[in-house]
């Protein structure tokens, strides 16, 4: 049996055509657990409509905890030999666990890892598509998957939780759990601490996982307001970099798309906190940390921006004018708004 954890916050919006998705799997042996995050809106009463309607769904509830929590509870719930994660604003292919079983039962593998498409929620669109097979194929063991574990988070295969199928067991003998204080970046750390007890990992064709990508205005889960990421990115990246060490994996081409991702991230901080309603001084002092970050990294003078607003940027950045960075970020807000 496989068993779906899905967290659920304020999601009325999407979480029928996400359980639909899971209803209608080709495969049928699932358990579906629904774990309500203290939602506001109508989404704890279309659950229990869910769970009324099909015997294999049961409803949780908890305090506004996080993602994070949600999923804990959920995983101590689970009574499949299996687990997968969807979003609740997200939707998968109607073969995906199917396929997902077969793979791990067919290669005796202790995790799957497939691909995703990005969704323009919009209008439906795909507007990209990631899959493992582009940089590994088929059956690894752990030394292989790490020597190319870079180039996977750079396409956040390795990063993301929804895109996989874990052996509880695992989970399990191993007290694998999700980090409660940490927002963002949680899930990395649990594939971290999964693969690190792995010896078998098959990476899938299947490129079965719909991520929504919605405006900011959205209350799901995952878009709520963060602040002071850019310290949340540097403890991600610490962690990454310190389970890389000691696997004796970073160096080559791992250090640099490590390394470049990292400072990739700090430059999207900035215009993060341009999305979001915040004071002029308030901006401006989130902007000045992250430039004295970026100043102080020793990668940072050979990271080569993508595009010429990126190297505009770059070359204020490392100026430290924080006033036209400023200028910079709000030129990119207005001209986003006008598209």
């Amino acid at each position: 049996m496989v068993t779906i954890i899905i967290p659920v916050y304020n999601a009325k919006l999407y979480i029928e055509r996400t359980l639909e998705s899971v209803l209608n799997q080709t495969y049928k042996n699932i358990q579906i657990i629904l774990v309500d995050d203290g939602s506001t809106d109508n989404s704890r009463k279309i659950c229990n409509k869910y769970a009324e309607q099909y015997s294999n769904i049961e409803v949780h509830y908890q305090e506004n905890k996080g993602v994070s929590a949600a999923r804990n509870l959920g995983m101590k719930k689970a009574a499949g030999t299996y687990i997968q994660f969807v979003d609740s604003d997200d939707y998968i292919e109607r073969n995906m666990v199917e396929s997902f079983v077969r793979d791990i039962e067919i290669n005796k593998c202790d995790l799957v890892i497939g691909g995703y498409k990005n969704i323009d929620n919009s209008n439906g669109s795909v507007t990209s598509k990631k899959s493992p097979e582009s940089i590994l194929k088929g059956m690894v063991d752990k030394d292989r998957l790490l020597l190319k574990l870079g180039l996977l988070y750079n396409e956040l295969l390795i990063n993301a939780i929804w895109n996989k199928l874990y052996l509880k067991s695992i989970i399990d003998k191993h007290g694998i759990e999700f980090k409660e204080e940490i927002r963002r970046g949680e899930d990395l750390l649990f594939n971290l601490d999964y693969i690190d007890c792995c010896s078998r990992i098959y990476l899938s064709k299947n490129i079965g996982y719909n991520y929504v990508q919605y405006g900011k205005d959205s209350q799901s889960i995952t878009s709520k307001f963060q602040d002071n990421i850019e310290y949340n990115e540097i403890f991600i990246y610490e962690k990454l970099k310190e389970f890389l060490l000691r696997n004796e994996s970073y160096e080559g081409q791992n250090l640099i798309v490590i390394e470049n991702k990292f400072i990739q991230n700090l430059l999207e901080c900035i215009w993060y906190y341009f999305n979001f309603e915040l004071e002029h001084h308030e901006i401006k002092n989130r902007i000045k940390k992250i430039m004295n970050i970026l100043n102080g990294n020793q990668y940072y003078d050979n990271f080569k921006p993508r595009n010429l607003q990126g190297k505009i940027l770059n070359i204020f950045i490392k100026y430290r004018v924080v006033g036209i960075v400023m200028l910079l970020a709000y030129t990119k807000k207005k001209m986003k708004r006008f598209k």
